[in-house]
Parts: C-alpha cells; structure tokens; sequence
C-alpha cells in the first residue's frame, strides 16, 4: 500500500490519497505517514470508514497513545477515543459539546504535549462545523525581528485548570463572548461532575470468610472521597504501586505485557526524586451502608442472618432476625 500527498494550501495541510486507513501499515508507510504530518502539519484522508478499533489501531501508526485526561465522555471499548458532539439522548449529551471553540493546541498543558491529535468524522452538519488550523511557524516568521528578539529566551506555564478563569478576567470581552466562555465553563463542570459521579450511585458488597463461616453484606449509595482523602491514602501506597498507577490505565485493552513493562519504566524515571503525585484520574467511592447483614453458617442450611437497617445516613439503626 502506498499514498500520495497533495498539498491544500501554501503554508500547511496535505490530503492524502490511495491510503486505507482500516489496513495494517508497514514501517516503511508509518515513516512516511510521520514525514507527511511533520511537513504539513495538517492531514485530510476522505472516505474512510473505520469500527472504534480499527481508528485506534490507525492513530498508533504515529505513536504511542495518549487518552484524554478525562473520560467522561470516552468510549466504554476504546478509552483512547473521547467523543465530541452536540447531540442529546435521554436529556444527556452523548459527547463533549462545546470542545475546540477557542484556538488551542491539545495537551500543551503536559510536560510532554501529544504530538498530534487524530479526528474521526461521523457526523457532520451541511454547513458550518469546519475546524480551522493556523500555521504557528509561519505566524513566528512573520513577526518583525524586534518582536522576535522580545520573545527570545522567554517561557510560558500552561495551567490547564485556569483556563476558563484567566478567559472570563480579560477586559474587553463582549457580552456575547463573555457568554460563551460562561457556557464552557458550565459544560466543563458538567463533565467533571459526569466523570465522577457513577452511571448508578448505588451499590452492594459482600465479605465472606469460608473458613471461619462467616460473611457481612452491605448496601447503599455511593459517594466520591474527597481530594483530600484520595491524597492522604495515595501517600501511604508502596512507591510501586504509587507508579502503577500513572502506568496502568486500569480494564483498558493491553497491546502486550512490554506496552505495561515501559509505561512503569517511563514513570519509574519521570518520578525518580522525590515524592509521586497522585493522577487526577486517581480516586476512590465510598459505599454509605443503609444496610448491613450478618451471617453465620449453620448445619443443615439454618443459618443464622442478623440485619441492621437504616432509611438514611443520620438515621438509627433498626435491627432484625431474618430467616434463613
């Protein structure tokens, strides 16, 4: 298999032609699938049509994967794929309205930012919905040689989470703009408050010890621990497990045990001095028992079952014998 590039525009974007996207590619077509990104930028492969895994296995032949931060919106089979989209069902929104209304590039905010980010259209209106890219190297070029030797030497701290804040404080701002940046604001509270809370706030946990026969069961809603609480238990974790946990994206499909193997080596060195951070991804629930049963096994299947019952979290509890 191999493709040509044609190029859009005097300054970037190629689309490309005779490639199938749903194919294996080999090294050869992965060097030059990487050469064609890095001298246009920009690349448009039409009518293709790709299942989540044959997209996810395309979107390696550039590298390694990165998943979004957040998986509110991910695909259940395929984390690595976050959905963008506008449309309701059920009341809820099945994707990430609102994404890319403002110029950006993905993951700037990381110490080591992706190196591309790959779209798959399912959907799309008539008219408008275009993405717009702008060639940052040619907007460098263009700038005076005084501007150019302003800005020599000079670093910039990407803080992700003061994005909409340092946004809505700018002077200036028009109602309408200032709406809209109200509006992502809300959307992105929305999606924490989805990625946090479970699809079905409740559950159930039994206990059961064979050789001492015995077990407890207890039910009741669910809570997310606090920020707070999740840092503390963090710290008190072997400093290996500490680093499972930036290496492990926990149920995920794994390529190969060697995938695993230098995702731990790679955080091994990141957090070679001083103490882990916890990821943000990193949390726990805690399960407010509304009920919890005793159980004790006797001969003859008589076992004896003790149950305590509450109706709320501050109310007392009302113990009952029940029957085996």
């Amino acid at each position: 298999m191999s493709f040509t590039a044609r190029p859009l525009s005097d300054l970037l974007g190629a689309e490309l032609a005779g490639l199938d996207a749903r194919l294996a590619c080999s090294p050869p077509i992965q060097d030059s699938l990487r050469a064609a990104l890095f001298r246009h930028q920009v690349l448009a492969i039409r009518d293709q049509a790709l299942t989540p895994q044959q997209f996810v296995a395309f979107a390696r032949n550039f590298g390694e994967l990165e998943p979004f931060f957040t998986n509110a919106y991910s695909l259940p089979d395929c984390p690595e794929i976050y959905v963008l989209s506008n449309v309701r069902r059920a009341g809820r929104p099945i994707g990430r309205d609102g994404a890319g209304t403002h110029w950006h590039s993905d993951h700037t905010f990381q110490r080591e930012p992706a190196i591309a980010t790959l779209l798959y259209a399912v959907d799309v209106p008539e008219q408008g919905g275009e993405t717009l890219f702008a060639d940052m190297y040619a907007a460098y070029e263009a700038l005076s040689e005084g501007e150019k030797r302003r800005l020599a030497g000079r670093r910039a701290l990407h803080r992700y989470q003061k994005k909409e804040h340092l946004y809505t404080a700018e002077s200036g701002l028009s109602a309408a703009e200032r709406g809209g940046i109200e509006r992502l604001r809300a959307l992105r509270q929305q999606e924490e408050a989805a990625a946090s809370a479970p699809s079905h706030p409740k559950a159930a946990l039994l206990f059961h010890w064979k050789s001492l026969t015995r077990q407890v069961r207890l039910r009741g809603p669910v809570e997310r621990v606090s920020d707070a609480e999740a840092d503390a238990y963090f710290a008190t974790r072997p400093r290996g497990a500490q680093i499972g946990a930036w290496a492990s994206r926990q149920s995920a499909p794994l390529e190969d045990r060697f995938a695993l193997e230098r995702a731990v080596a790679r955080y091994t060195a990141k957090y070679a001095i001083g103490t882990v951070p916890r990821p943000s991804h990193w949390s726990g629930f805690r399960v407010v028992p509304l009920l919890i049963e005793f159980w004790h096994d006797r001969p003859f299947r008589l076992h004896q079952r003790v149950e305590f019952r509450r109706e709320t979290a501050d109310a007392p509890w009302v113990k009952t014998g029940l029957y085996p």
